[in-house]
């Protein structure tokens, strides 16, 4: 079976950029250090201001 996993595009100056579409996916991206930062703020952020579909 092929595994999907769900993306969502992104601008970094101006050019699209393909970026996983879930907190895990994006976690699974970074260093160490940055999961530690990325949780916290994650952790902080109201939930209002979270991306909705």
């Amino acid at each position: 079976m092929t595994e999907t996993r769900a993306t969502m595009t992104a601008y970094v100056h101006g050019e699209p950029v393909e970026i996983p579409a879930t907190i895990a996916g994006i976690r699974a991206t970074l260093t160490e250090d940055q999961v530690v930062q990325f949780d916290h703020e994650i952790a902080h952020t109201p939930a209002l201001q979270l991306a909705r579909p």
